[in-house]
C-alpha cells in the first residue's frame, strides 16, 4: 500500500503528546489512524485506544469512516459495533466517543488517545482525558485560531509538533485539490485567511471575532488600578468568577480566571475564591440570583448586583472601548474569548455579521468579566 508523505512525517514524531496542525486535505486523520492500525497488527500486548470528536456526526463522517476505509484497503475483516462505535484490531481495542454524549468515557483510563479536530472541543473536556492516558496523546486540527493546544500543551517538554499541508497527501482527490486552490493567491476566490488556514496549515483569525486581547503574566509595576470580581451563577451551566483590574489612567482592563465549575454550591465557589490567592476583600459583582447572592453575603463577602439592563450588543461596544488583557494561565477564559463571535446572516447571498454574539458560544467567564468591568469602570465615571 502506498504511504503518503504525511504518514511518513507522522511516524517520525516523538513525545507523549503529538500535536498535528494542518491544512485541509492533508490526510491528518487518515494517517494517524493508519499508524495505529498498523501498530496494532504488529503488537503482542493488549492496548486500549480512544478516539474522541465533538459529536457523533463528526465521528461517523470522519474518524469512523476513515478507520473502516483503511481496514478495507488492508483486507482486514473488522466488525464495527455501534453505541458507541468500537472494534478490535489484533490485540488492540478501539472505541470512538463524542464529548456531547459520551462523557462517561472521560473516567476510563486508556493507553492511547486521539482527539480529532481538537479545536472544536472545549478544554474542560480535554484535561481529564489527557491525564488518564499513559502512553500517547495525539490531537489534530485546522488552526482557525490559536487555542488550548498551542497555549496549554505545546510548551510542555513531552510535546512534539507537526504541520502538514495538502502537498503531503499524494492521495488527495484532484477535484478536492482544485477546490482548495480556489482560495490561493492569484485565484478569483483568493481569501488570505482561508488560504493561510486551509491551504498552508497556519494559524488563522476567527471570522467575526468580538473581542481582541493580549496576554499578560503579571500586572505592570506601578499600575494605578482598582479591582473587583465578577460572578456568573450557574448550576447546569458552570458558575464562573473573574478578577477584574482596571487601569483607569490608560483605559486598560485585565481579566484573570478565579473559579469555574458545573454543579458547584455557593460554599464550594466561596472556598474556590478564597483559595485562589486573588481575593483581596474585593467586591463581588454578581448575576441576579437572590438566593446565591444572600448566601455569599452570609459567608462574609460584599456583593452588589451586576448591571444587566443594557442589551448584550451594547456591552460588546462598551468592552471594545478598552484595551483588554487576559492572564496567560486563564485557559478557559482565553478559550471563551477566542471563540466568542458575532452572529452571521446571509443577506443577498453574502455572509454578513450582525452586532449580536452567537448564542451557542460559551460565555460564562466572559459574562463574569463584563459584569466586573462595567461595575468598576462606571464607578470611575
Amino acid at each position: 500500500m502506498e504511504m503518503t508523505t504525511a504518514y511518513k512525517k507522522l511516524c517520525k514524531m516523538t513525545g507523549y503528546i503529538k500535536i498535528v496542525q494542518g491544512s485541509a486535505g492533508a490526510g491528518k486523520t487518515y494517517s494517524i489512524l493508519m499508524r495505529w492500525i498498523l501498530m496494532a497488527l504488529r503488537s503482542e500486548e493488549h492496548q486500549e485506544c480512544a478516539i474522541y470528536a465533538q459529536t457523533v456526526g463528526h465521528l461517523r463522517k470522519g474518524a469512523v469512516k476513515d478507520f473502516q476505509d483503511i481496514c478495507r484497503v488492508l483486507g482486514l475483516s473488522v466488525r464495527m459495533y455501534k453505541a458507541p462505535f468500537r472494534c478490535t484490531v489484533g490485540r488492540w481495542d478501539f472505541i470512538f466517543l463524542s464529548v456531547d454524549h459520551e462523557l462517561k468515557g472521560v473516567g476510563i483510563r486508556r493507553d492511547r488517545l486521539f482527539i480529532n479536530e481538537a479545536i472544536a472541543i472545549n478544554y474542560d473536556y480535554i484535561e481529564p482525558l489527557v491525564t488518564r492516558t499513559h502512553r500517547e496523546v495525539i490531537m489534530d486540527f485546522n488552526a482557525k485560531f490559536k487555542f488550548w493546544a498551542h497555549t496549554k500543551y505545546l510548551p510542555m517538554k513531552t510535546s512534539s509538533f507537526l504541520t502538514l499541508t495538502f502537498h503531503d497527501n499524494e492521495l488527495q482527490p484532484f477535484r478536492e485539490r482544485e477546490n482548495l486552490l480556489y482560495w490561493a493567491p492569484g485565484s478569483p476566490g483568493y481569501d488570505a485567511n482561508r488560504w493561510a488556514v486551509f491551504g498552508l496549515g497556519e494559524i488563522g483569525q476567527l471570522e467575526g471575532r468580538i473581542l481582541k486581547y493580549k496576554t499578560y503574566d503579571s500586572l505592570p509595576s506601578g499600575l494605578s488600578s482598582s479591582s473587583c470580581m465578577g460572578v456568573d451563577f450557574g448550576w447546569v451551566d458552570p458558575s464562573a468568577v473573574v478578577k477584574v483590574y482596571y487601569d483607569h489612567d490608560h483605559r486598560k482592563v485585565y481579566w484573570r480566571e478565579v473559579f469555574y465549575g458545573s454543579g458547584a454550591t455557593t460554599e464550594v465557589m466561596a472556598e474556590g475564591i478564597r483559595k485562589s490567592g486573588l481575593y483581596d476583600d474585593d467586591i463581588l459583582v454578581a448575576d441576579h440570583d437572590p438566593r446565591q447572592t444572600n448566601a455569599l453575603r452570609r459567608l462574609g463577602f460584599t456583593v452588589v448586583r451586576a448591571r444587566k439592563k443594557e442589551r448584550l450588543s451594547r456591552d460588546v461596544v462598551f468592552l471594545n472601548q478598552y484595551e483588554l488583557f487576559v492572564h496567560v494561565d486563564s485557559h478557559r477564559l482565553r478559550d471563551e474569548v477566542d471563540r466568542w463571535v458575532y452572529q452571521k446572516h446571509v443577506i443577498n447571498g453574502e455572509d454578513v455579521f450582525i452586532g449580536e454574539p452567537l448564542q451557542t458560544c460559551s460565555d460564562h467567564l466572559i459574562d463574569a468579566g463584563r459584569y466586573g468591568t462595567k461595575q468598576i469602570v462606571r464607578s470611575y465615571g
